[in-house]
């Protein structure tokens, strides 16, 4: 299935006001239904089809600004973050190894909370 662009979610919108079903929107775009339904939703609820501020997938890496891009900013950005993780929560997880562990020697391999 492919995302819904803004081109296929006006005509959504029309072949909706045009009372088709929202099945029969969605197999014609290529998209599931539930697509078509909150297209519907955002349009009662906002009165367009753009996404809202804020919705989509979070980023998964910092907001770290300049991004890096060579080898050595990456060992430079490294280093600041090493310099900002406190030494006690090292320390702790350290000491935490054995105990982590013999949980997952029982566990023989299987799931466990870490």
């Amino acid at each position: 299935m492919t995302p819904l662009n803004r081109d296929n979610a006006i005509r959504a919108v029309t072949l909706l006001q045009e009372r088709r079903s929202q099945q029969y929107v969605a197999n014609l775009l290529g998209v599931n239904q539930s697509t078509i339904s909150r297209l519907s939703r955002r349009l009662r609820e906002t009165g367009d089809v753009r996404r809202r501020p804020g919705q989509g997938r979070k980023r998964a890496t910092s907001n770290r600004s300049p991004h890096v891009h060579t080898i050595n900013q990456l060992l430079e950005a490294l280093q600041e973050e090493r310099e900002d993780v406190d030494s006690n929560f090292v320390q702790t997880v350290i000491e935490s190894m054995p105990r982590r562990l013999q949980v997952v020697i029982r566990a023989r391999g299987s799931h466990t909370r870490y």
